[in-house]
């Protein structure tokens, strides 16, 4: 079986996509479920909101990095469709 780097660059950056794309959406249901438990105000469950408040700063970055991954990825499909060209 002969696979081009090509053909395997295109793979793997279709793959940086999807894994990319996915880990924002999760970070996004994360910022969500997060959201709707520090809006409860449930003042018997403070260790939750709190839980809930701090985790948010690790949710930015988790998002921040899948955003970063997934630019660096469409980068280098625009230069593969550049070298095509």
């Amino acid at each position: 079986m002969n696979i081009s780097n090509t053909d395997y660059n295109s793979f793997a950056h279709s793959s940086a996509i999807q894994s990319a794309s996915a880990g924002i959406e999760q970070q996004q249901k994360r910022l969500q479920r997060n959201v709707e438990e520090v809006a409860q105000g449930n003042a018997a469950n403070t260790e939750a909101r709190d839980r809930a408040l701090v985790e948010q700063n690790e949710i930015v970055q988790n998002a921040r990095a899948n955003a970063r991954s997934l630019e660096v990825a469409n980068q280098m499909v625009g230069s593969i469709i550049d070298i095509k060209v």
